[in-house]
């Protein structure tokens, strides 16, 4: 994946953030819940006020890449159709789940997972293209 010149100071800004995060993290992942070792920061605000962010039981039209902190991508879906995923059904790793809930349409973030204690930590940038509430 190649960044646009314009976004590679806040990826910088990001990593060094979210690695101090990972050295904070470390030493309490055996003990903390999967939703505790999810830390999310919001790279783009939706283009417009967000009256109903996402909830359990609406369908999203999700964008996603994971990748480790190294940067190799192990998934991504810019290369095929969004990801359409209903929230509270457990489709995908609860991390990616709980980083959706709240989000609103437009709204892009960037979280540090780690599923497990068996597992490395890895980032997980996300877009939420549309998404559909319940009854809609």
């Amino acid at each position: 994946m190649t960044l646009r010149p314009s976004l590679l100071p806040l990826h910088l800004l990001l990593l060094l953030l979210l690695s101090g995060a990972v050295c904070w993290a470390e030493a309490g992942f055996e003990t903390e819940s999967p939703v505790r070792t999810l830390q999310v920061e919001t790279l783009v605000e939706p283009p417009e006020p967000c009256a109903e962010p996402a909830a359990f039981g609406d369908t999203l039209h999700i964008h996603y890449t994971g990748s480790l902190v190294d940067g190799r991508v192990i998934d991504t879906s810019l290369t095929r159709d969004p990801l359409v995923i209903e929230l509270g059904q457990k489709q995908v790793i609860p991390g990616l789940e709980q980083s959706l809930l709240d989000m609103c349409v437009g709204s892009r973030s960037l979280g540090l997972l780690r599923a497990s204690k068996a597992s490395v930590p890895f980032w997980l940038w996300v877009s939420l293209e549309e998404w559909r509430h319940v009854g809609e």
